[in-house]
């Protein structure tokens, strides 16, 4: 049986900022490969004024953390 790793990303910044660095994230994701989940990824994006939290079906590439570091200059969290 494979374990699932789960990523958390958070985003802090304003809101162009923060939307550019989460459409590069989403470039890293695709649908699961013969219906079969191999991770989880949570974003948190925290602007001035709110924050969210999104939970994707979408399925990280195999190097997604070290890829989101080095786009969003965020450290990612892996579980």
């Amino acid at each position: 049986m494979e374990i699932a790793i789960k990523y958390e990303v958070s985003l802090k910044g304003d809101r162009v900022d923060t939307l550019d660095k989460l459409r590069n994230i989403r470039g890293l994701l695709a649908p699961p490969a013969n219906g079969k989940e191999n991770g989880s990824v949570q974003l948190k994006l925290y602007m001035k004024d709110f924050s969210i939290v999104i939970v994707t079906q979408l399925q990280p590439c195999c190097n997604f953390a070290s890829e989101v570091e080095r786009l969003t200059g965020e450290r990612v969290r892996v579980s």
